[in-house]
């Protein structure tokens, strides 16, 4: 059986899909730029009021902890 995948290739391919995914988002942040779209009010002010009601507390046994409050 012909191997199409090694362990050896695993990094040049996480790079080309990196770069890739990269390109297209800066494609996309042009795109938007151009056509004058942003997010709304009320976007903004869920993602501050998320923003604000998180809390992340780092532990020696599990690490990190996302905290979210209400």
């Amino acid at each position: 059986m012909k191997k199409t995948l090694t362990l050896y290739s695993l990094p040049s391919l996480s790079s080309n899909i990196k770069s890739g995914a990269r390109t297209r988002k800066h494609q996309l942040r042009k795109k938007m730029e151009r056509n004058g779209v942003s997010p709304s009010e009320q976007v903004i002010r869920n993602l501050l009021n998320y923003s604000s009601a998180l809390a992340v507390i780092k532990t020696r046994e599990t690490g990190f902890v996302n905290l979210v409050m209400n």
